[in-house]
Formats: structure tokens, sequence, C-alpha cells
């Protein structure tokens, strides 16, 4: 099968309590209040300065990974999955090519990697795991099953067209795949 996957926020975060106390000097907000995808909503703060920070930020190694993320794209790929990378990360790298180096320095396994959906190949997904549902619902791609990855910003998403389904962990999503 085909796997679309996202990276932050699905296969490693931020450490927002950090970035806000380092670039706002405000520590009151962690991960699990940031209320909406866009940061620049959550701190009442212009989008440029939140897209200068994670230009600054994006190209590091991470430190705070989702559980089992790399574990569960390793048995995924062992069992012959291909897993495609899609992230807006790419952006702040500098492309594609940056973002398969950033990818390789993380050690998060992957076959392809893609800064836009028109940089994938042409094939039909079976799965896209996402924490963004424009990205799941907004992208022109073939795409069977689409998988949002609960995080604070999006698990009070209504799904009112019941366009996707809401995930909490690898574990579920290997479950998922493997039904």
């Amino acid at each position: 099968m085909n796997l679309l996957v996202d990276v932050d926020g699905v296969i490693v975060q931020y450490d927002f309590r950090c970035l806000f106390k380092k670039y706002f000097d405000h520590e009151e907000l962690d991960n699990s209040l940031v209320y909406a995808y866009s940061i620049e909503d959550v701190l009442g703060v212009p989008r440029n300065t939140v897209t200068a920070m994670f230009a600054i930020e994006a190209p590091r190694i991470p430190k705070l990974w989702v559980d089992n993320s790399t574990d569960s794209l390793k048995y995924l790929r062992a069992q012959g999955h291909v897993v495609y990378i899609w992230s807006k990360r790419a952006h702040f790298l500098g492309g594609t090519q940056p973002l398969i180096e950033w990818l390789n320095r993380s050690e998060i396994p992957f076959d392809y990697a893609a800064s836009d959906p028109e940089e994938l190949p042409n094939v039909a997904f079976d799965y896209q795991i996402d924490d963004s549902v424009p990205k799941l619902v907004e992208n022109g791609l073939s795409v069977k099953h689409k998988l949002l990855f609960a995080n604070p910003w999006n698990v009070k998403c209504r799904n009112v067209l019941n366009l996707f389904r809401l995930v909490y962990s690898w574990k579920e999503i290997e479950e998922i795949i493997n039904e």
C-alpha cells in the first residue's frame, strides 16, 4: 500500500512551551493549549513572526517524537508498504532535497519525499495521515482513506462531511492499515 504521511504533528512535534518562551517570552502555553492549527491565531501575532520562528527551528533535529512513529513506519515499510512524505516543513528548509537530507539526519524512515503534492509520483494513495484538515481534504490527490492525527488543534473538528477518520496513535494506524 502507498502511505502519504506528514511530518510535524504526526511523526515529530515542536516543543511549543520552549518555543513560546524563547521567541515570545511566554511560557504559559504548552502543546496541549495550542487550540488552532494556526499558531498566529493562538498567540495573536503576525504570520511573518511565526514564519520567522519556524524558519529558524525547522532545520533542527527533533527533540519531541510522536510515540511509536518511527517504529511504526519501520514496521509498515518492512511489511512492504511504501511511505511517501509530504511536509510543509520543506518550505522552511528550502525545498525537497533539503527535506530529504533532514529526514535522513533525523532518521525518519521513508521511501519518497516532496515539498508539494505536485512533486509526488502519480500514484493512488491508500492512506494519508496528517494533522491538517486542509491538507487532507483539499489536496487534489487520489487518496482512499484519510486519517487525521489527533492533536490539541484538531480534536474538536466536527468532520460534518465524514471526509476522514480521527486517529490517536501510531498503534491505531497500524491496526487500521492491517484490517
